[in-house]
């Protein structure tokens, strides 16, 4: 039985890729590099350094375009961006039946007002955000936190992501792992499990 749920938080339980491709898009036709929107986006779905490197080498760069990336996505993501169909569901039933959920996300404190704004951060034992100090995914340090902190056994705990650092962050924790590829088409091979939408994660999880 899975107990111990670590979600990643951004394409995994909030549909935030939209808004922050979108706040790049338009943060880079401002400073006049006219990146194809489709472009930015599967950036984005890799990580948010992956993004800015990759225009970095191929525009003139300055942490005034990341700063003003930052402003923009904080303006619209909080009331833009909303949980997927089914996952505020799925946290409340894994909490009801004595079950725990945990986030291990790179966002900072951008996370607090999305919760907040859905009623969900009372669902989560604890959220590790990149303000906890901890290395990026995908090293495992966060989740090791977490499995000392609340004696998680491995086998009975489970790392829940869209990406395949968020599997191998779970993978070198030497815990289970799900890749959730809603929609995406992208298989993530070394994941124990893959889920292609709610209902097949729902089973994976509750089963």
């Amino acid at each position: 039985m899975l107990r111990h749920i670590i979600w990643d938080f951004d394409g995994t339980l909030f549909d935030t890729y939209p808004s922050m491709a979108g706040a790049l898009f338009a943060t880079l036709r401002e400073h006049g590099y006219n990146a194809p929107y489709e472009e930015v986006y599967a950036l984005m779905k890799q990580s948010v350094p992956v993004a800015f490197d990759f225009y970095a080498q191929r525009m003139e760069w300055s942490s005034g375009i990341e700063s003003e990336y930052a402003a923009r996505r904080r303006g619209i993501e909080t009331a833009a961006c909303t949980p997927y169909p089914g996952a505020a569901e799925l946290l409340r039933d894994i909490a009801s039946c004595g079950r725990k959920n945990y986030i291990f996300t790179h966002r900072g404190s951008t996370l607090w007002p999305m919760l907040d704004r859905h009623g969900l951060r009372g669902l989560f034992e604890e959220c590790v955000t990149s303000e906890s100090g901890f290395a990026r995914k995908p090293a495992p340090d966060g989740i090791l936190y977490l499995m000392e902190k609340y004696g998680m056994a491995p086998a009975e705990t489970v790392m829940v992501g869209d990406r395949e650092l968020d599997v191998l962050s779970g993978i070198n924790a030497g815990i289970v792992t799900c890749a959730y590829c809603d929609g995406s088409g992208t298989d993530i091979g070394c994941a124990d499990y893959v889920a292609r939408d709610m209902a097949q994660l729902r089973r994976i999880l509750l089963g």
